[in-house]
């Protein structure tokens, strides 16, 4: 891990000469990703921003090489951590559970709840579930950014199929926003219900005559849901958009975490007889 990302805090664990308390355990020995601004394409811009005004302002910076503060301290999709329901926020289940019942009033079956430890003001949590035919599955997905005081709420359901010849075919109830890999054929189709949702990804698949559907099994859902996350996260950090933090910003996070979670690297280590 230190080697691709070339800082050895990475690796900060209880052998190290400062070791990291025991409450940022589930952050440690992880790669924390940022945006990069100046890398977002002006279209992508164009398609994020709620309206011109925005638009107007983010490419003037854009321009002038203005780096804003975006999203940070988003986790490599290498680890998804299994909860409950009841281990989500309210807000979240109050958000996920109408998409999650219509993707199981047409046949799918729950296959597990999970989250990834974030780090800075978000929160995110997601359900998959597999489709009746083995060959689709649905992602309900909630999300909670605040970037500079402004806070950014999604719930989104998308429906993919992967195809023999490598091929991802997702259908969501989400506008486009950044540009996805190659292999990835979207369809985006905001404010439509789950059941319409999932009949336009299925027709979608059913014309689709160059490779056939390949079939996922119940004990593949977690590897497949890496997969499909490591491709488009290997993707924009291969444009640029996406960079991984650097010793500075990635404490600087954890600093806050503990913060928030109660304590201080100095209390922690007094705590455990380290100071």
């Amino acid at each position: 891990m230190a080697e691709e990302t070339g800082d050895p805090f990475y690796e900060w664990d209880n052998d190290a000469a400062d070791p990291i308390p025991e409450v940022l355990r589930p952050y440690a020995r992880r790669r924390y990703i940022k945006v990069n601004s100046l890398k977002i394409s002006y279209g992508e811009y164009w398609r994020l921003s709620p309206g011109p005004i925005t638009f107007i302002f983010v490419a003037i910076a854009r321009a002038l090489g203005i780096r804003m503060h975006l999203a940070s301290g988003i986790p490599y999709p290498d680890e998804l951590v299994h909860i409950e329901r009841n281990e989500m926020s309210l807000r979240a289940d109050e958000q996920m559970m109408p998409q999650h019942r219509a993707c199981t009033d047409l046949g799918f079956t729950h296959g597990f709840w999970y989250t990834v430890p974030l780090l800075g003001d978000q929160e995110g949590y997601a359900a998959v579930l597999l489709g009746p035919d083995s060959e689709t599955v649905a992602h309900v997905i909630y999300s909670r950014v605040t970037t500079n005081e402004v806070t950014e709420e999604k719930a989104a359901t998308v429906f993919v199929s992967r195809f023999d010849d490598g091929q991802l075919w997702g259908t969501t109830d989400q506008k486009r926003e950044l540009d996805s890999p190659p292999n990835f054929i979207g369809s985006y189709n905001p404010r439509v219900s789950v059941k319409k949702l999932f009949d336009t990804h299925r027709d979608r698949v059913a014309k689709r005559r160059e490779s056939s559907v390949s079939r996922i099994a119940r004990d593949g859902l977690h590897q497949f849901v890496i997969d499909l996350s490591q491709e488009e996260t290997d993707f924009h950090l291969k444009r640029g958009v996406y960079e991984f933090l650097d010793r500075d910003e990635f404490e600087e996070l954890l600093e806050a975490k503990l913060a928030e979670l109660g304590g201080t690297f100095a209390q922690e280590r007094n705590d455990d007889g380290q100071g």
